[in-house]
């Protein structure tokens, strides 16, 4: 919250009230802090919620007017969705590449899916922003290694669940051998 400063020679400091309905008066209510400066950083409050805040003067005699106009103010999305559920990740068959596949995001803010390649910290590799879209194919690998994969999804204020886990699986070993006959044997 910021706001104009007092002008009142003998200002002490100010109330800022807050509630959660519009309000025009604060007789009965406490405030939710106290500030020497005009401006002031509210913490700890619900993801989404709207509240209403209200900023009075006092001076050194304690004199506050306690009538007020309240404004509103609407704390932004900092819950994350759902995590992704049903990740497979599957070596492809004569390909050094894994084909992934998860179950469907459906969070009415739902932004995009992120998805990770890890073999540690994970890299992101691919951004999807279609929600139906529900594969990716991660080609041209290394044969005999390992890669694990984590899929997230991302809301449309940024909020990224990242407490899941990671899928692994190993790329097998396509180098077919080569056999040299150095001459024939009598």
């Amino acid at each position: 919250l910021n706001w104009n400063p007092s002008s009142a020679a003998d200002f002490a400091y100010y109330n800022i009230y807050r509630a959660p309905a519009s309000f025009s008066d604060v007789s009965g209510l406490s405030p939710a802090a106290t500030a020497t400066a005009n401006s002031y950083k509210d913490t700890n409050l619900a993801s989404e919620q709207i509240y209403y805040y209200a900023v009075t003067a006092l001076d050194k005699y304690g004199n506050e007017n306690k009538n007020v106009a309240s404004a509103t103010g609407k704390v932004a999305d900092t819950i994350a969705p759902e995590p992704v559920s049903g990740v497979k990740a599957t070596a492809l068959q004569n390909d050094p590449a894994v084909a992934i596949s998860w179950d469907q995001n459906n969070n009415a803010d739902f932004s995009h899916y992120n998805i990770y390649r890890a073999s540690s910290p994970g890299v992101l590799i691919k951004s999807i922003y279609d929600i139906t879209i529900t594969n990716y194919k991660d080609s041209n690998l290394t044969e005999k290694k390992t890669y694990t994969y984590t899929i997230t999804s991302v809301d449309n204020d940024g909020n990224e669940n990242i407490n899941v886990q990671g899928v692994g699986v190993t790329i097998a070993d396509l180098t077919k051998p080569i056999v040299t006959v150095s001459s024939p044997v009598n």
